[in-house]
């Protein structure tokens, strides 16, 4: 079952604060990640594994999801391939102990905002979370302006 920050941080506009998923099935590793996130300000959704993230309910807007590479079951890279043949927008943030260069490589091609190595420095990884919501933010407004389009076309 997911671990859920269940305060809610808002901002004075009462505009909830940015929502960063962690899938790790290294449960220290993953408290840890989350401790520092949540130090930064963020909400934080914790899952031991792909499936269990796969099957909760997950918002895309104003989010970015921090993902381990090798994971018992389905792993990060395959979690990653899922995600982008659903057109889920999700940015993805590798964070991993162990991982080979094609990997890496692997990652970054099919849209990793970034691959970082355990144990991560706080500042790799605020700016990696700050990069991965401004390319969220980007996206949601491409779609956004998409549909105003569409429908303004339409009239």
């Amino acid at each position: 079952m997911p671990k859920v920050n269940q305060y809610r941080l808002k901002r004075e506009n009462g505009i909830d604060e940015p929502l960063v998923f962690i899938v790790d099935d290294d449960d220290s590793m993953r408290n840890s990640i989350q401790r520092l996130v949540r130090s930064f300000g963020f909400r934080t959704a914790s899952f031991s594994s792909a499936r269990d993230f796969l099957n909760s309910p997950h918002d895309e807007d104003r989010a970015c999801l921090l993902l381990d590479v090798r994971m018992p079951g389905m792993d990060g890279l395959d979690l990653q391939r899922l995600l982008s043949q659903s057109r889920n927008r999700l940015p993805i943030i590798f964070v991993t102990g162990h991982a080979k260069d094609v990997e890496k490589s692997r990652a970054l091609r099919a849209g990793a905002v970034a691959f970082l190595h355990k144990p991560v420095s706080p500042e790799k990884l605020i700016s990696a979370i700050k990069a991965a919501l401004r390319r969220n933010w980007q996206d949601l407004s491409k779609a956004a302006n998409g549909h105003v389009n569409q429908i303004s076309s339409s009239n």
